[in-house]
């Protein structure tokens, strides 16, 4: 049980800033040191910074910092709760600059427990989301785009992340043999039912969710507008959300309502593409990406043997049937992880590469690849609490 490893992101907050020192700071300051608290100190803080300072005022960051930090529990605050904690002459103005802060992406406008309009504030990623989405060619655009390409080139491995944040699940159709889950060979050879658990099936980690939400992909965005990206892999509808997630982007605007059945018919179309299916590594998901190796920070962690931003499944791909192999190198191709490959006309596979994603054993014509149970696999997720935060 790793529950213990699940603090608040309060909790994170507060222990941060009482260690650097940050309640004495000025507000944009504040604000950067509770942006990055539970993440690293960006390489490019000097330029984060400038680029607060230059797109909100100094009271929008004060009255940023008086709102609760957003959590799978959190619970919001109107403008009237958070007057006793701004300077005296900033109370009277409370509402007016929450207002201006969600209309700049800073504050999430969420109902009260009573109903009453509130806000929570955003994060770190959201903050990257809204920016990514909405570029303006301002400071704060250039800044998170400089940060983001930071993590890509291995600034990620410097997280300050206690656990394993996202997972990839198998391709479904590659466990169970069944077509609805997307394109798979005639005679396929799959695992032992009992060794595949509700955590390596797509389909039962959506049964306990409630609500989903689809928004363009955050890292192939990013690249499209850096005129980097090297994939034809699509944008739009790709990247998903769950419940209070969800419930986030669509109140946003950031993506829109989905029912299941359209969200699998999604996957199903992102599986028979290639792409890699990476699942919030928790029992109950917030978050599902679609996620090609030349533009998603996910698979660029796992290329560099990094366990911070994602973790393989728990299953590997084996050539089984060899015999049956015809050499026509689909499955070279398409691994995403450079984990397949050829010798002596012999179709390889090198464990310590292969993530598990099931694409080459999707993909081969002939079925001579299977996915197998990682020996020692875990057999549990992390217990999450109900106060973790989706990075």
């Amino acid at each position: 049980m790793l529950e213990h490893l699940y603090p608040s992101l309060e909790h994170y907050v507060r222990q941060y800033e009482a260690r650097r020192g940050c309640a004495g700071l000025p507000p944009h300051r504040r604000m950067l040191e509770r942006l990055f608290a539970p993440y690293n100190d960006p390489r490019n803080g000097g330029e984060f910074l400038a680029a607060l300072e230059e797109k909100l005022s100094a009271e929008e960051a004060a009255v940023w910092c008086a709102y609760p930090e957003y959590t799978i529990d959190a619970a919001a605050k109107t403008p009237a709760q958070i007057r006793a904690d701004l300077p005296a002459d900033l109370q009277d103005q409370a509402e007016a600059l929450s207002a201006a802060l969600a209309e700049k992406g800073f504050l999430y406008p969420t109902p009260t427990k009573t109903g009453e309009n509130g806000y929570l504030c955003t994060y770190l990623l959201d903050v990257i989301v809204y920016w990514t989405s909405h570029p303006d060619g301002s400071k704060l655009a250039d800044a998170v785009a400089h940060y983001w390409e930071d993590l890509m080139q291995g600034d990620s491995a410097r997280l300050r992340r206690p656990y394993t944040e996202h997972r990839v699940i198998p391709h479904e159709g590659a466990l169970t043999g069944e077509t609805r889950h997307g394109r798979i060979p005639m005679d396929l050879a799959i695992p032992d039912g009992r060794e595949v658990l509700d955590m390596d099936r797509l389909t039962a980690m959506l049964r306990r969710c409630r609500r989903f939400a689809v928004m363009p992909c955050v890292c192939r965005t990013i690249e499209e507008n850096k005129h980097a990206r090297r994939c034809d892999f699509p944008i739009e509808d790709v990247c998903v959300t769950f419940d209070q997630a969800a419930e986030a982007v669509i109140s946003s605007g950031a993506g829109r309502e989905v029912t299941m059945e359209e969200l699998l018919e999604i996957v199903r179309r992102c599986r028979d593409m290639g792409l890699v299916q990476v699942i919030s590594n928790a029992e109950h998901p917030l978050a599902l990406c679609n996620c090609c190796s030349c533009c998603c920070l996910c698979l660029r962690t796992l290329q560099r043997y990094e366990d911070i931003v994602c973790g393989p499944a728990r299953f590997e791909a084996d050539p089984v049937r060899r015999e049956k192999c015809v050499a026509c190198g689909k499955c070279e191709t398409l691994c995403p992880m450079g984990a397949v490959y050829f010798e002596h006309g012999a179709v390889q596979v090198r464990g310590g590469q292969c993530v598990g994603c099931g694409v080459c054993v999707s993909q081969c014509p002939g079925g001579v690849l299977r996915l197998v149970k990682k020996p020692g696999a875990e057999t549990e997720m992390p217990v999450d609490t109900m106060d973790r935060v989706y990075i």
